[in-house]
């Protein structure tokens, strides 16, 4: 959760390794005196090593751990091109539905109906326009995946109709364990008494099995993970050890929920084909999205190696074919050690889910959106992309906009941090309301807007009592004089950047229309749009902080706490204008190549919100807008 496992040292290092491997990078004039540019995409899902010109400034050294060295490179006159050519290989996006672009609220603590209409009614009175509730664990039965617990949640069905009606679309929280805990008393409903995703899939032969690589070795039974910096080995609890039957693991949910099960082998289509099968209940339920969570999988550090399965454990690997002869095209895929293909896993998964959905009654002409955690090259062709559970801190919030422009130079149209954060950071109740004012303001121009948070027991945290907007009004009391205007501010400034998002909704969607034919991102680092402006030399501090959506609107967030003033660098060649919203109109222009001191304070006046995040439009462009209903 706090980027902190391997080096210890937060969000800010750039070595810590994450969920997601897109082994994929771009160099702009590396060749003298040359307009060039030219990428390089290393086509391995195993542990990539890249140098980019760290030891030696003249050389470039990159390597897989295991399997072939596959590569390809791209040449091109601007990234426009590479980027278009990248994706042709890897693939071009779906179109998401519309919605995927709107506001969305999660929480890990609504665990019972009350509290998910609460909410919904909440957003309704106050007017903040809301698309989706991301209903967690909370929902299921006994934390079995596909279940509803129908005592917390009386009548999901019309529950979630409702929601419908109030033009709210939901999501449950779905994990690849599926719990071997109580099979024959685990129903989610009177006509499925049992657990049948788990009775099946163990009668099919669909989980995983219990087989090791070199199982004789005396490390086998030992799992290696990092702890804070520290290098740990924990010995495997389990009695199963190589014998053939499902492999069991373990998903420790917080809040004492600790979950023992097994793991579909999504290498085999046939297992992908049944796992699409399981959503029937769900959406006949009136569910309407997927949040794919654990994708890894999470598994704990004493069952498998880095919180993951066993580096040894022989998983289906569908990236290569085993033939048993040169013209024998009709052989198995071979099982190897899951470390050859550590990142497929979750790959499949998504796959699995998006294909399973398409196969569903009624859903054949629907566009299906997942939002998905961790992948592998090409997932944005089934799912939008969340960065994991993060922190409250404003060290996360400085990565976000440099996280988000870095996927999307890899075709992902949607993805996101946590806006907020999801897990508190100290003992602090809620967020800092300083900081969601913050990032909800730069989330509104950011592809996936989900204000998301723990308000449950979480691993060592304790829950925050709350994180959505309109709460902070409620607690003005319990804070000093000095401070009550920033909690009276965050309810009118994150409801004006979500007002004007929805306002701005057509540029997003036309964005998100383009990146399935050219997979260029929605939002763009600025040398996607000024590929000529002196961006790599002096102002190359900036391609960090600020941001196009499209080609025109140049975002530039405030970054850090208490900071009221920030440079904002227009690029050359056009003039811009200072854009509030779609009601005022533009004043003086100002030429290109200007850096400008841009007081963004913040404050509860309605005449200051549009001035809380620094917007520019560039002179001649179009930029749609919508008026809210």
């Amino acid at each position: 959760m706090g980027y902190s496992q391997v080096y210890n040292n937060g969000p800010l290092d750039e070595k810590e390794p994450l969920y997601h491997s897109d082994p994929f990078f771009m160099e702009f004039y590396g060749v003298p005196r040359k307009k060039s540019v030219y990428g390089i995409f290393i086509d391995n899902p195993s542990e990539i090593c890249m140098d980019i010109g760290y030891l030696n400034s003249s050389r470039y050294m990159f390597g897989s751990r295991f399997g072939d060295m596959d590569y390809y490179f791209f040449l091109g006159k601007d990234c426009t091109e590479i980027i278009d050519a990248f994706t042709s290989i890897v693939g071009k996006s779906r179109l998401k539905p519309r919605y995927a672009l709107g506001y969305h609220q999660g929480c890990y603590g609504y665990d019972n109906r009350d509290k998910v209409e609460h909410c919904a009614n909440k957003y309704r009175e106050c007017k903040i326009p809301l698309d989706g509730i991301h209903v967690d664990v909370d929902i299921q039965k006994d934390y079995k995946t596909f279940t509803i617990n129908t005592s917390k949640f009386p009548d999901p069905q019309g529950m979630f109709s409702n929601l419908r009606k109030m033009g709210i679309k939901c999501s449950t929280n779905i994990t690849p364990i599926i719990s071997n805990k109580n099979p024959y008393d685990a129903g989610d409903h009177d006509n499925n008494p049992t657990y049948n995703t788990y009775l099946d899939g163990v009668n099919k032969g669909y989980f995983v099995t219990d087989e090791r690589y070199d199982s004789g070795s005396s490390d086998a039974r030992r799992y290696y993970c990092y702890v804070g910096g520290q290098e740990k080995m924990y010995d495997y609890p389990g009695s199963d050890f190589n014998s053939g039957a499902p492999y069991i693991g373990e998903v420790d949910y917080g809040n004492g929920c600790i979950i023992t099960g097994h793991y579909p082998d999504f290498g085999r289509k046939d297992v992908r084909i049944w796992w699409g099968e399981q959503y029937k209940y769900l959406f006949n339920m009136e569910l309407e999205m997927v949040w794919q969570d654990m994708t890894t999988p999470c598994i704990a550090q004493n069952y498998g190696d880095m919180k993951s399965f066993p580096a040894r454990l022989l998983v289906t690997n569908d990236f290569v074919r085993a033939f048993e002869q040169e013209s024998d095209r009709s052989s198995q895929y071979p099982k190897t050690p899951f470390i050859q293909m550590w990142n497929l896993y979750a790959y499949n998964l998504h796959k699995a889910t998006y294909y399973g959905l398409n196969y569903l009654p009624g859903r054949e002409n629907t566009r299906n959106f997942i939002i998905g955690r961790g992948c592998f090259t090409g997932a944005h062709r089934f799912a939008g992309l969340w960065t994991g559970d993060n922190i409250s801190s404003w060290d996360f919030l400085r990565i976000n906009v440099s996280q988000i422009l870095a996927l999307g130079l890899t075709g992902h149209a949607l993805a996101g941090q946590d806006i907020g954060g999801f897990e508190k950071e100290n003992n602090e109740q809620w967020a800092d309301p300083e900081l969601l004012i913050r990032w909800t303001a730069v989330g509104a121009f950011l592809p996936w807007f989900r204000n998301h948070y723990s308000g449950n027991h979480c691993g060592e945290c304790s829950k925050k009592v709350f994180q959505e907007p309109y709460m902070y009004q409620t607690v003005i009391d319990q804070v000093s004089d000095d401070y009550k205007y920033m909690y009276r501010a965050v309810l009118p400034v994150c409801k004006y950047y979500i007002e004007l998002r929805y306002r701005l909704m057509q540029l997003f969607y036309d964005r998100m229309f383009e990146n399935t034919l050219n997979g260029m991102p929605i939002c763009r680092a600025m040398f996607l749009a000024d590929d000529d402006d002196s961006l790599f030399n002096d102002k190359l501090d900036f391609l960090s902080t600020q941001f196009f959506v499209g080609n025109n609107l140049l975002v530039a967030p405030i970054l850090d706490k208490s900071k009221k003033m920030r440079d904002v660098y227009l690029p050359a060649g056009s003039n811009w204008y200072c854009f509030m919203d779609n009601k005022q109109p533009l004043a003086t222009p100002v030429e290109g190549d200007t850096t400008i001191n841009y007081n963004a304070d913040i404050s509860e006046d309605d005449n200051h919100l549009p001035f809380t995040l620094p917007l520019y439009v560039r002179e001649g462009a179009i930029i749609p807008t919508i008026e809210l209903e």
